[in-house]
């Protein structure tokens, strides 16, 4: 017996081992597809760290931010010439400090 090549065009299976082989293949693959697209579940989604954390990050944002703001306002009532300046660039700072939160 020669060489045994399996590939395209030297085909050693009958058409319906190979219609059943494509088949069985086309269905695997659908399988794996329609696990890939399942949705996660609520658990790996929402956890308590992911939660506390976020929580951390929002009030320690807020004090930041707030901390901020208290020492610019200071900072435009000592100095007569920026006044107004620094005071209209408090709610600027206010803004992207949420943003960037």
């Amino acid at each position: 017996m020669g060489l045994v090549f399996p590939g395209p065009g030297y085909a050693q299976d009958s058409p319906i081992d190979t219609l059943a082989k494509v088949n069985r293949d086309s269905t695997s693959v659908i399988n794996q597809a329609a696990k890939r697209l399942d949705p996660p579940s609520l658990s790996e989604i929402i956890s308590f760290a992911k939660i506390f954390w976020a929580i951390v990050f929002l009030v320690a944002g807020y004090f930041i931010i707030r901390f901020i703001g208290s020492i610019l306002s200071k900072i435009a009532e000592k100095s007569t010439t920026y006044r107004i300046t620094i005071k209209g660039i408090i709610p600027v700072f206010n803004i992207l400090g949420w943003v960037f939160i």
